[in-house]
């Protein structure tokens, strides 16, 4: 009398009594809905599919040919199952020994997509939006919106990597937007240089070819040049390349003759090699906070300090902005001997209350890093 209800199921199937299948779901040729299992509205259950006792399957669910849905597993709204993919409920079945009491469950979250022939080991869950290609053997948790390939799976290039690819291909514009369940939502990469290239292009491109056509990569005639420039925009006496912000670190450091004992005044709130030149230098870090708005060193914090310095240089962190705050600091600076020596990794000219980042200091640090360019 089940064929009376409102879903259909094959006239080959077999839905046992105590099964509860919602309505408009379709149930093909030679497929078994077992007693306890659940099943929701509008799904489809292709041929030779089973459906075990103490399964719940949610709404719009599309289950393909010769999948096996084992107790213990669970299937969220519009998840996509691929011909002959595999589920399992135990991890290490044998005939001769009764498992039942070590099932684990295995959950599959709102709109995941499992490929053919895929295999998902008991005991995981699949994150909203997951996507597993075929043939992929899943041992752990996947998170949502990941592409998992391979044995065992892995993650696929997806996210920044996908956008960035889609980038290249579409000369730079933004990719079409998505749409799931009425919400608008893009794919931002964390990082796009590609973008950042276009923008600067026709003022880099000659520059780069005329140093190619010179083939002077090392201490050619455009390194005074930008020497030169940036001292004048740091109202500087000397600008100075280095071979890395790490030694153009290190080699102020090393010129205030550091003794055992000096310490460095410093924050976490930057990359390791702050601190690590301090320690080269022969000095001892001593790490203050920032403030929250300038990401600057804290005068308040230096001050506490004081007590614990002796000739000691600031250091500022690689995110700080333009110096706001320098006339709370520069009192203390001249009272207590401290040089000022910093990061600016923001743009160089920058401005804050009129000035440009870095004023006042006596060595200002300008790293240059493609990956911590701020677009």
């Amino acid at each position: 009398n089940h064929r009376q209800l409102n879903y259909f199921a094959h006239e080959s199937s077999y839905v046992d009594e105590g099964a509860v299948v919602g309505n408009g779901t379709k149930i093909w040729h030679f497929s078994h809905i077992m007693p306890g299992a659940v099943i929701g509205e509008r799904c489809n259950l292709g041929q030779n599919v089973v459906v075990m006792p103490g399964t719940r399957i949610g709404n719009n669910v599309k289950i393909q040919n010769n999948v096996s849905i084992y107790e213990g597993v669970e299937l969220e709204d519009d998840v996509f199952c691929g011909p002959s993919c595999v589920f399992t409920n135990v991890m290490n079945p044998r005939s001769h020994v009764s498992r039942k009491s070590e099932y684990r469950r295995t959950l599959v979250k709102r709109g995941g997509s499992i490929g053919a022939n895929a295999t998902i080991v008991c005991g995981v869950t699949l994150g909203e939006y997951a996507f597993i290609g075929a043939g992929a053997v899943v041992t752990s948790d996947v998170p949502a919106y990941g592409l998992m390939v391979g044995v065992p799976a892995k993650r696929g290039a997806c996210g920044v990597r996908r956008v960035r690819g889609q980038l290249r291909r579409i000369g730079g514009r933004a990719p079409g937007d998505q749409t799931i369940e009425g919400a608008r939502i893009m794919n931002v990469p964390m990082l796009d240089l590609v973008a950042q290239y276009h923008a600067i292009k026709d003022e880099v491109l000659p520059a780069m070819m005329k140093v190619i056509e010179t083939q002077q990569f090392i201490m050619g005639a455009w390194v005074p040049q930008l020497e030169a420039e940036v001292a004048r925009l740091s109202h500087a006496r000397h600008g100075i390349g280095c071979a890395s912000g790490t030694d153009a670190l290190l080699l102020p450091l090393k010129a205030l003759n550091l003794k055992p004992g000096d310490e460095v005044i410093t924050t976490p709130f930057t990359f390791f090699a702050t601190a690590g030149t301090i320690h080269n230098a022969g000095g001892t870090p001593v790490f203050v906070d920032i403030q929250p708005d300038t990401f600057n060193i804290d005068p308040a914090a230096v001050k506490r300090e004081g007590d614990h310095a002796g000739a000691s240089v600031r250091a500022n962190g690689r995110h700080a902005r333009a110096d706001r705050h320098r006339e709370d600091q520069r009192p203390q600076a001249d009272r207590r001997r401290r040089a000022g020596h910093r990061r600016a990794a923001e743009d160089r000219r920058r401005m804050a209350d009129g000035r440009r980042a870095g004023l006042g200091h006596r060595v200002l640090v300008l790293p240059e890093q493609e990956s911590r360019r701020l677009g």
